[in-house]
């Protein structure tokens, strides 16, 4: 980060009489946050919440005189990781507070599976379309505006509570705080992809608000996933709550309740599968009811 700071000069924007402006805008391209963040370091959190939130940042090396400064920083990253390692590496309160509380977070439990043996498919062409477009939105220098319904639309809802939003524990105390300044950058990143104009108009809010909802539908399964004992622990407290009410009702259980069930300690993709494999292994024993669809009776448990 400071290699990328000392080299950045005084940038002259494209218009007379303005003179010179100086920025920082700081990129981490990692493909395992492990590797950047081996372990939770307060100290090295709180250097990356000054960068995010625009601080002047500065240190000095012990072995020289020469001060390090970064002036009007702007932070990008882009890092890869699993559930179980975020569980592992950073607190409960990291969620509410500090830098993790200022990411987005964008998780998908799909599987893939490609032949080892295939070529990979890349398509040339596109790639040098992106590359030259981004190279294109890097040149760009100015101040977006909002059009005038797009400002109404966003300030209704923020007003109303910026709905629809998340209701996890973990998101609502820090996230949820940020949210609006998420879906600004968000606005702008809209507004550049698709002209040079500099006003961003209600179809840019548009975009942008489903960009961000369609992140926010998958974040809680970040913390089912992160659930210590995995798809056999779920199973055996699953197995337990049909055999409870299936003693209590005398009757097998309907198949939304046990869905229901399963899907606040699954991720949304895993509940299906898990409730097969319970059906597959004996756990659950699968019953027709005439006009009731399945149900559900326990099965015999190893």
């Amino acid at each position: 980060l400071f290699r990328s700071a000392e080299r950045a000069g005084p940038i002259l924007p494209p218009m007379r009489g303005t003179g010179t402006f100086k920025f920082n805008s700081l990129k981490i391209l990692s493909n395992e946050l492990g590797v950047l963040l081996p372990g939770y370091d307060s100290d090295f959190m709180n250097v990356l919440t000054d960068l995010w939130d625009g601080h002047v940042y500065s240190e000095g090396r012990r072995s020289t005189k020469k001060q390090f400064v970064i002036e009007k920083p702007q932070l990008n990253l882009l890092a890869a990781t699993t559930p179980s390692y975020l569980n592992d590496v950073m607190p409960v309160g990291a969620w509410s507070q500090g830098f993790i509380s200022r990411v987005m977070l964008i998780y998908s439990g799909e599987r893939i599976l490609q032949s080892p043996f295939g070529d990979m498919q890349e398509d040339e062409t596109l790639f040098k379309a992106l590359a030259s477009d981004l190279n294109h939105i890097g040149s760009l220098y100015g101040k977006m505006v909002f059009s005038e319904d797009a400002a109404n639309a966003f300030v209704h809802w923020h007003m109303s509570g910026g709905k629809p939003a998340p209701d996890h524990p973990r998101l609502v105390e820090g996230y949820m705080m940020r949210r609006t300044h998420q879906l600004f950058k968000l606005c702008m990143i809209a507004c550049a992809s698709e002209s040079d104009d500099f006003e961003i108009t209600l179809d840019h809010y548009v975009q942008a608000l489903n960009w961000l909802t369609e992140a926010e539908v998958y974040m809680p399964d970040i913390f089912k996933a992160m659930n210590a004992g995995g798809d056999s622990r779920i199973m055996e407290e699953t197995w337990h709550h049909v055999y409870k009410l299936y003693l209590d009702k005398k009757q097998p259980i309907s198949e939304h309740r046990v869905v229901a069930f399963i899907q606040q300690r699954a991720p949304a993709h895993s509940v299906m599968r898990i409730l097969e494999v319970m059906v597959r292994g004996g756990l659950l024993r699968e019953q027709v009811e005439l006009g009731k669809g399945k149900a559900y009776a326990p099965g015999t448990r190893a």
